[in-house]
């Protein structure tokens, strides 16, 4: 067995307009009383000259009759200023105007805010030009050719000039967002980073214009890392350009970064934040949860806003936020496997091999375990891990290993690596109180394995973060065929064997 004295030696080292009104008795010539006055002045009689606020006037101020010049207010009037009847001129902001600056009524020209617009700034009511904020509009800009996503997509990773135009957002995230259009099935990523200030504002249905500076990749994902002038050019339905997977369609290159639904999923299977689904005729497809970890295998529900994303050859569905999913069902879960160090030296009897007991496998992992009875670091029971795949590929501790905030943990296993196509490194992940991984808390061993004929300790320590409350640690397994790191044609596998698998956590 390993020497985890000698282990912990080496770890020890690391560490009104109402106010306006005025008074007056409404006389200023010869005045009556109550008399017909066909002079000025009369109150309750017939005017025909001025200022009767009452009779009927056709001249001029007449504020309740019939008048048809001007400033009558209350009755009709043909000219100018009505704000109360029918007025077919202008500053009319009750009737019906076939002029301008009509608030409340019909208006076929300009700023009617609650009417029927066909021209500008109408905010409430139906327009089909431009800043009308209450109505879906799903014309797409005019753009000239040569400026969308499939443009983009011809072009080589790296510096480019060219403009997208008239693409659409389709989701917004914390560290990017996505854009469609009509001219492929993919979608393309602009990627911002953590940076929160990214300069500009974008909404989910946007149509936007931007010049692209830099296209680029991670881990096959292409995205856009470089752009400027990045303008809002109008608004419409983003749901146009979700994919329905709920059939059973699974994520593929083919519609890289757009976002997808998949009703009726249920978990199965599951290791942190990873995990798969099933849906329709689908099974074992690939899912990541980047703001909690996967509660329990069997939990169901639908999927109303995830996006698909490839991480080296796996193509998974991420969700981004708890929107992203509906009608969740947790009283569906399996109650889960209980992890222990009990198999750490792979020496239990008739169990599962493929992954070991105690062992999770990494998600949508293709390798093979295989128990030798004396094949171990001391010729007792071994594990031979054998992968094919040019993808990573992880065994991954079951048990989370207690621990605490500051304590430095490590993590180790004996190992036979007699193979030049693969190697492997060991690492580390951190957990809260709930169990939930700690963001940011994986690390990895500097070392890789060595090819060697003789057993060798692999291993790799970390400090446990802020808030941690245990620790398990990952074998992960790469293709690293000579001269390139890729596989040799002849011989497109590798393999490695394992023993004793030890984690400590000691106090500072």
């Amino acid at each position: 067995m390993t020497n985890l004295t000698s282990r912990m030696l080496v770890l020890a080292s690391i560490v009104a307009l109402a106010g306006a009104w005025g008074c007056g008795d409404g006389n200023s010539g010869t005045d009556d009383g109550n008399n017909p006055d066909t002079i000025v002045a009369d109150e309750g009689g017939t005017d025909t000259n001025v200022e009767d606020t009452n009779g009927t006037d056709t001249n001029v101020e007449d504020t309740n009759g019939t008048d048809t010049n001007v400033e009558d207010t209350n009755g009709t009037d043909t000219n100018v200023e009505d704000t109360n009847g029918t007025d077919t001129n202008v500053e009319d902001t009750n009737g019906t105007d076939t002029n301008v600056e009509d608030t409340n009524g019909t208006d076929t020209n300009v700023e009617d805010t609650n009417g029927t617009d066909t021209n500008v700034e109408d905010t409430n009511g139906t327009d089909t030009n431009v800043d009308d904020t209450n109505v879906t509009d799903t014309n797409p800009p005019e753009c000239a050719a040569n400026q969308q996503i499939v443009d983009l997509l011809a072009l080589t990773e790296g510096p480019v000039d060219m403009t997208l135009c008239g693409v659409m957002v389709t989701k917004v995230t914390a560290k990017g967002w996505y854009i469609a259009d009509d001219s492929t099935t993919r979608g393309m990523y602009i990627y911002e980073g953590s940076n929160p200030e990214w300069g500009y504002t974008v909404a989910v249905g946007d149509y936007v214009s931007m010049h692209v500076t830099t296209l680029g990749s991670f881990r096959g994902l292409q995205q856009i890392t470089g752009k400027d002038t990045v303008t809002v050019q109008g608004s419409g339905d983003a749901s146009v350009f979700t994919v329905d997977l709920s059939a059973g369609t699974v994520p593929t290159e083919d519609i890289e970064s757009r976002v997808v639904k998949a009703t009726g999923f249920e978990v199965t299977s599951r290791n942190g934040k990873s995990g798969t689904i099933a849906y329709g005729t689908a099974t074992d497809v690939m899912v990541y949860v980047e703001y909690t970890d996967i509660p329990c295998i069997g939990m169901q529900g639908d999927v109303v806003s995830g996006v698909v994303s490839q991480y080296d050859a796996n193509f998974q569905i991420v969700l981004t936020e708890e929107a992203d999913l509906e009608n969740v069902n947790v009283e569906t879960c399996e109650e889960g496997p209980v992890f222990n160090m009990d198999n750490w030296d792979f020496e239990q009897q008739s169990v599962a091999e493929d992954p070991p007991e105690g062992f999770v496998k990494g998600t949508g992992n293709t390798y093979t375990c295989a128990r030798v009875v004396d094949g171990g670091a001391d010729g007792t029971a071994g594990i031979v891990l054998t992968w094919t795949s040019d993808t990573n590929q992880d065994l991954v501790q079951g048990y989370k290993y207690p621990t605490a905030e500051g304590h430095n943990v490590m993590v180790s296993v004996d190992l036979l690596d007699n193979d030049t196509a693969g190697r492997v490194r060991m690492g580390l992940a951190f957990q809260d109180v709930d169990g939930n991984f700690i963001s940011g808390s994986s690390t990895w061993a500097a070392d890789y394995s060595i090819d060697s004929a003789s057993w060798q300790v692999l291993s790799h320590s970390a400090v446990a973060p802020a808030g941690a409350a245990t620790a398990t640690g990952t074998l992960r397994m790469y293709d690293y065929g000579a001269p390139n790191g890729t596989w040799d044609p002849l011989n497109p596998h590798a393999s490695v064997t394992i023993d004793n698998w030890e984690m400590v956590s000691v106090a500072p």
